[in-house]
């Protein structure tokens, strides 16, 4: 399996996730682009070697800029003509974080990554940088069991977990 990650927060998550559950031939690839369509490009060109390749973006992104949301839209089109599975993050991945902390909180409103990074902070009491944050706090297994049923992570997030727990080496308690 092959992720491809459109940030720093993603790769970092990922990263601590597959490292704390053992998860068996996984790799995770920070994008060199935030463009989704470049993001799927630069997929396609990896999913020979990985045929089980995902994308995983922000929403929040495309929604202002009527330019990105065509570009958003033309690669979800052309990820699925290539079977390149995406996982996006409503509105962003610092709601994906935040999921994991309210069971049945619907963290879809249209608000920055900036507004839920302070959000992130005062409710989980932890220092939040994009590139830098505690991602080992969030991987725990009953937070991922509350996250995976989250409003946030219906577009992908959720089937990204379950997919990731089926290559898992060990843990203590299935999420």
């Amino acid at each position: 399996m092959y992720l491809l990650t459109e940030g720093e927060t993603e790769r970092l998550y990922f990263q601590t996730f597959i490292a704390q559950y053992g998860c068996h031939d996984v790799t995770v690839a920070r994008g060199r682009s935030s463009d989704p369509l470049r993001l799927v490009s630069e997929a396609i060109q990896a999913r020979l070697p990985n045929p089980d390749t995902w994308v995983v973006l922000d929403a929040e992104l495309h929604d202002s800029d009527p330019t990105r949301q065509r570009r958003f839209h033309k690669a979800l089109r052309h990820a699925a003509r290539y079977d390149i599975r995406m996982a996006i993050a409503e509105p962003c991945f610092e709601a994906w974080l935040l999921s994991h902390l309210d069971l049945h909180k619907d963290y879809r409103f249209k608000q920055t990554s900036a507004y839920f990074s302070t959000l992130l902070e005062q409710k989980a009491g932890l220092v939040y940088q994009k590139s830098h944050y505690a991602a080992d706090y969030f991987v725990r297994a009953d937070r991922l069991a509350i996250a995976r049923q989250s409003p946030v992570g219906r577009r992908g997030l959720s089937h990204l977990i379950e997919c990731l727990l089926n290559r898992a080496d060990s843990f203590t308690q299935r999420p």
